[in-house]
């Protein structure tokens, strides 16, 4: 995994189902090998749905986003080779404010309306140490929307 070399993340969550509209309360552990020097630590919470079409006889499947919310944990810095420990909050968005669109839009909607095969909704949380010009430190953890 990219970032392996670097250190490691650890992404802890007070649960794994939430409801739209929650809050989701966390925390990241994170353990640098070497003094890094970084954007910062950021969390985001995002949504994706696999999309499968037939094309030319052959299907076709397209990973698609279809929301995504970061927020800043910490900031630009050198970050020591030691373990640092952050907490955060993240609000699931309500269904409601869930919006898709331009071109993916309107294909998602034509697709749901015309039942193609979409795959659920999967929703993730990611941490990760953004080091610029290089790989960052990530870790990312499916979690369950209803």
């Amino acid at each position: 995994m990219f970032g392996m070399g670097k250190g490691k993340i650890d992404l802890i969550l007070e649960k794994t189902s939430y409801a739209h509209g929650e809050v989701v309360n966390g925390q990241i552990k994170m353990m640098l090998k070497k003094p890094i020097q970084a954007k910062g630590v950021i969390v985001t919470l995002f949504a994706e749905r696999v999309t499968t079409t037939m094309y030319n006889g052959s299907r076709q499947r397209k990973t698609q986003k279809v929301f995504e919310f970061s927020i800043p944990v910490d900031g630009e810095k050198l970050y020591e080779a030691t373990q640092k420990d952050y907490t955060f909050q993240i609000q699931v968005p309500q269904e409601n404010e869930i919006k898709v669109e331009g071109k993916i839009g309107g294909a998602l909607k034509a697709i749901q309306s015309f039942g193609k095969m979409m795959s659920p909704t999967k929703w993730f949380i990611e941490a990760k140490l953004d080091v610029p010009k290089g790989f960052d430190v990530r870790k990312k953890q499916q979690i369950n929307v209803v």
